[in-house]
């Protein structure tokens, strides 16, 4: 029993850093300014295309989401038609006060742009690699930290998306 427990910890071991480049308060802010905006879109008003850099988006994940969504850290990396994105959840910390183990579980989901929304394309939890039908495991679990926080309600009008090296394109549209 201690062995399969141990085995399965290893498998699910959580992959604990973040992905891409770290945010500022700045950015964070920035970003809470667009989601007003967008909130506000009058009836068929749509948006010029706007950018904004994987260090901005960190930032509001670091500073806005993770809070709401009740997980430790979310991160994302922007490659050319290529999205990156982990999340972790820290369930608790065994061990003394020298050295503590987290006890976490985290998913990674690779996406890329189809149309107005991400698509995942590759997934794991922790370094358990996901196919098929168990890819809505990460799905969900990315949607429910998005759903948390009801200002992103807005991006449900996004019509188009690019991912670029370092940055996002979105514009957004209210019918």
């Amino acid at each position: 029993v201690i062995l399969v427990i141990a085995l399965a910890g290893l498998v699910f071991w959580p992959k604990m850093g973040v992905v891409g480049e770290k945010g500022t308060p700045s950015g964070s802010r920035r970003i809470e300014q667009v989601l007003v905006a967008l909130t506000n879109l009058k009836q068929n008003q749509k948006t010029s295309p706007m950018m904004f850099s994987e260090l901005e988006i960190n930032a509001y994940f670091e500073n806005v989401l993770i809070k709401k969504a009740k997980v430790d850290s979310m991160s994302v990396s922007l490659k050319k038609g290529l999205v990156i994105v982990r999340m972790v959840k820290v369930f608790t910390k065994i061990g003394n006060d020298k050295f503590k183990l987290p006890v976490a579980l985290s998913y990674d989901a690779k996406c890329i742009p189809s149309g107005n929304m991400l698509a995942v394309r590759q997934a794991s939890i922790g370094h358990v690699k996901l196919f098929g039908p168990l890819l809505k495991l990460a799905e969900s679990a990315f949607a429910g930290a998005l759903a948390s926080e009801a200002q992103l309600a807005c991006l449900k009008g996004v019509e188009d998306l690019k991912v670029d090296d370092g940055k996002l394109s979105i514009i957004v549209g209210k019918k």
